[in-house]
């Protein structure tokens, strides 16, 4: 428990449960040296058994000789661990020796701009290794400074403990690794966005309100994705990892939260945040373990249907001093991770309905919300550190006319325009 070693078909990129030279080492290790198992009598697993810790004669964990060989990586649980201190200090060892997986150097970081001009790319297409470059160079055109990788895996329901792969939706590791390196060679900065998704959910029934059975071997699963993307930014050079989105109900559990937010200072230094429903930021517990503090921006500008810039503008006002007013409580930096408008009839009223209006594609209400966003956040104090537009992604028939996507409507001048004005004026 506790250790992540390589696939057996990477290079040291990616963690999973496998790994022909960590598992070698393993085998002769418990061939060679007399050994001991330390029994946690009073931790029953999920399937009933009990957690042990193979111990050799000088009282040296097998996961700690694994960690400081750099064979392995390190992965606490919040409920499972009593050697966090131990096996930390053997990784650190690890690392300072470039020993194992260590030995590949980071990925160059690209420069921060301070501001985040950027645009969160779906990653949705039906083949895991589908080539996502044309939409690299559409951002770029665009005059984004960051793409947000938004990958999906999934829960069966809202009690699942289980988190895996969704067939025909979640992109392969090593397509967000060629995806991540064709961002960075456009000059782009990449952050990463890990989802959760429920087979079964619907709008009353979605991460937002999971409570999984078995929480220890649900944050236990969930802890092992994110490493993943923590890894994924090491190597890559990205610049913001998320290390969860939207999880109201699990949010209440700082303990685990804190001990994910701990595996990725581990494996990474890219900055660290958590996308914050829009309405459930300030019931947070562990920003000032991150490095920002993110939100999805989805919030209600108007009740009106028709509403003018203006009326959007001044909407903003009340909730624009609020989000402030917890920055400098915090006294941590924000951004906003996903904003976006379908393009509905309403949009304005509930940002984050897409299912609003789909038989009345209103493009024009599209483009004024995000005018309004301009206008209300333009001149925004630099604890404000920028956004990402939800979303690129598109299928290129007539249901565009009614989703998220900017692509050929009057919203994508309008953001164009504002973010090429906006980065000169800040020399960026």
């Amino acid at each position: 428990e506790g250790i992540q070693a390589p696939e057996p078909v990477d290079d040291g990129t990616i963690v999973s449960f496998g790994g022909e030279a960590a598992r070698a080492r393993l085998d002769q290790l418990v061939r060679e040296k007399p050994l001991v198992l330390e029994w946690e009598g009073d931790r029953v697993l999920y399937d009933g058994a009990y957690l042990c810790h193979a111990v050799d004669a000088e009282g040296k964990l097998l996961s700690e000789i694994l960690l400081e060989e750099g064979l392995v990586r390190l992965c606490l649980e919040d409920f499972a661990m009593r050697h966090g201190d131990v096996l930390r200090a053997a990784q650190v060892r690890a690392q300072e020796r470039k020993a194992g997986v260590w030995a590949r150097p980071a990925g160059a970081a690209a420069p921060e701009t301070g501001y985040y001009h950027g645009v969160a790319l779906g990653m949705y297409a039906q083949d895991p290794e589908h080539d996502y470059g044309g939409f690299i160079r559409e951002m770029k055109e665009f005059g984004a400074s960051h793409v947000l990788l938004g990958v999906s895996w999934l829960m069966e329901d809202w009690r699942s403990n289980e988190i895996a792969p969704l067939k025909g939706r979640t992109p392969s590791w090593a397509t967000i690794a060629k995806t991540s390196k064709q961002a960075r060679e456009a000059g782009l900065g990449v952050a990463y966005l890990p989802l959760v998704l429920l087979r079964t959910g619907n709008e009353h029934y979605w991460r937002g309100n999971i409570q999984p059975t078995q929480l220890w071997m649900w944050f236990r699963n969930y802890g092992r994705y994110v490493a993943r993307f923590a890894d994924l930014a090491r190597d890559h050079g990205a610049s913001l990892l998320s290390v969860g989105s939207e999880y109201t109900t699990m949010e209440r559990y700082t303990g685990p939260w804190k001990t994910v937010i701990a595996n990725c200072r581990a494996r990474t230094a890219c900055r660290l945040t958590y996308s914050a429903n829009w309405d459930h930021v300030h019931e947070v517990k562990f920003w000032n373990d991150l490095d920002v503090i993110g939100m999805t921006a989805y919030h209600s500008l108007t009740s009106k249907k028709d509403p003018t810039v203006q009326e959007m503008t001044n909407g903003w006002a009340p909730i624009r001093e609020k989000l402030l007013d917890l920055q400098r409580e915090l006294d941590l930096p924000f951004l906003f991770t996903e904003i976006g408008y379908p393009s509905q009839d309403g949009a304005n009223t509930a940002p984050w309905n897409y299912y609003l209006d789909r038989n009345k594609p209103d493009p024009q209400e599209q483009s004024d919300c995000f005018e309004a966003f301009t206008r209300a956040w333009g001149d925004a104090p630099p604890q404000f550190q920028g956004f990402f537009i939800w979303e690129w992604w598109r299928n290129d028939d007539a249901s565009d006319a009614h989703r998220y996507t900017l692509w050929k409507k009057p919203a994508y001048e309008v953001m164009k325009r504002w973010i090429a004005e906006h980065r000169e004026r800040r020399g960026k």
